[in-house]
């Protein structure tokens, strides 16, 4: 078949006949040369040819116009789950290319060592005498060690001499590995000598894990005045406040202050009964009683706190004012910090029960104990201390931990045996392989809020 073929060129109108053939391009033979052939038939359907002479094969495509060049643009970039794979998709045209992205998020980051204590890098001597910022044990095996040797100064260059001074006998020592929490040695101490820049901690094993090493943190819970039948230490909570310069009394509400700029000048902690979180803690501020322990620290920097022995405890309506009677501190506090609590004995545990002693005992000193064992659970107990020498004086010191191991968070759900009970959420597996956990304080019913 022959058709007639109009081109324009320069302006001027040609016409040249297109020839229609069927078959194989290598196969079709022209009846001439330089004429156009298109072919009619799969898989080169519709495809026009130029003849270069007259025998099989004598085809060469014929070249069209240059055709629009391409594109290609960025169009949306999402975060994907973590440990998901990044894609690319085109969400244009194969001309204009719009290419969307979706990039995974990256896996968490290991926990911070976090908490009040102080700095040191493990030294693997089992003699005296820690160097600057050392802390060494007699035995290399941790079970097994009797005395602890620790520096004045920590492995930051500050002076913690008058903290370690605090430190009483019977009071628990826990050292942990920062770069893995699991590795611990656990200590009750018996006896501290200063040798001048260092100390000898005379202690008696209570459990440990794995082999410590690396940059570990010392921490410890003091141990009050004896009472008649032995006495037990509030233990320690972590209220998240920020720090406000003012000196002047009524915080507002999640702020912290002292009544000097200086902190070992401080003898007032100006505290709302509602911290930063907008957790209302008015509750657990009644564990604060003469003798108690004060601990604030910057949350930014945990060598910049003030350590202080609480002398009194004023309800001012939404804030407290706390007496208070410096013992150590270091730098200047700013930002987020964290109140923590450690408080004194007293009067002895007064008696035991399977019921509150809240408005039916009345206690025989301030500073009483009372063991309320939980009948539910043989294992639980709850420690009552006398705050004053009414019935109605009874505030809970201590109670068994509940477990438990979920991703969720307890508040709204789990209900406390007790306000001011504390939680080990475990985050991660069951308790024996768990390498991650949250610790919760209960505000009473199912209300919990985190440490």
């Amino acid at each position: 078949m022959v058709v007639e073929h109009n081109t324009l060129t320069g302006g001027n109108l040609h016409s040249s006949k297109v020839v229609t053939f069927s078959g194989d391009p290598a196969n079709y033979v022209p009846t001439e040369s330089g004429i156009l052939v298109q072919c009619q038939t799969a898989p080169n359907l519709g495809k026009l040819y130029r003849t270069t002479g007259t025998s099989a094969g004598n085809l060469q495509l014929a070249s069209g116009a240059d055709g629009t060049a391409a594109t290609v643009s960025i169009g949306t970039v999402t975060t994907g789950a973590a440990g998901s794979n990044a894609t690319v998709s085109n969400s244009g045209t194969s001309q204009a290319a719009v290419l969307d992205f979706a990039i995974p998020q990256g896996a968490a980051g290991t926990n911070g060592s976090g908490g009040f204590g102080i700095r040191y890098a493990y030294n693997a001597s089992t003699s005296a005498g820690a160097g600057s910022g050392q802390l060494r044990l007699n035995n290399g095996a941790s079970a097994s060690a009797t005395q602890l040797y620790v520096s004045e100064t920590d492995r930051n260059g500050i002076d913690v001499a008058s903290l370690l001074g605090t430190i009483a006998n019977s009071s628990r020592l826990l050292i942990t590995r920062e770069a893995d929490t699991t590795t611990y040695a656990y200590y009750t101490l018996t006896n501290q000598t200063d040798n001048g820049s260092d100390r000898t901690l005379a202690v008696t094993h209570l459990a440990s894990n794995g082999t410590l090493s690396g940059d570990l943190t010392l921490a410890w819970s003091t141990t009050g005045a004896t009472g008649a039948a032995g006495a037990t230490p509030h233990p320690g909570f972590g209220f998240k406040y920020t720090f406000s310069s003012s000196t002047s009394a009524s915080p507002t509400s999640g702020q912290l202050r002292l009544n000097n700029a200086a902190s070992a000048s401080a003898t007032i902690l100006y505290v709302h009964e509602t911290d930063r979180n907008s957790k209302g803690i008015a509750s657990l501020l009644n564990l604060i009683a003469a003798g108690t322990g004060i601990f604030v620290v910057s949350e930014a920097d945990p060598s910049i706190y003030a350590y202080y022995t609480a002398t009194s405890n004023t309800d001012n309506g939404n804030d407290r004012s706390i007496g208070l009677t410096h013992v150590a501190s270091n730098g200047t506090l700013t930002g987020s910090v964290t109140l923590s609590i450690a408080g004194g004995g007293g009067g002895g545990v007064q008696g035991i029960g399977t019921t509150s002693p809240l408005n039916s005992v009345t206690p025989t000193a301030t500073n009483s104990l009372y063991v309320q064992r939980v009948t539910s659970d043989p294992k639980k107990e709850v420690l009552w201390v006398a705050t004053g020498s009414a019935s109605s004086d009874w505030v809970v010191a201590a109670a068994s931990a509940q477990r438990r191991v979920s991703a969720s968070n307890p508040n709204g759900i789990v209900t406390a045996d007790v306000q001011g009970q504390l939680m080990i959420n475990y985050t991660n597996d069951a308790y024996g392989n768990a390498t991650a956990a949250t610790v919760y304080v209960s505000g009473g019913g199912t209300t919990w809020f985190a440490v």
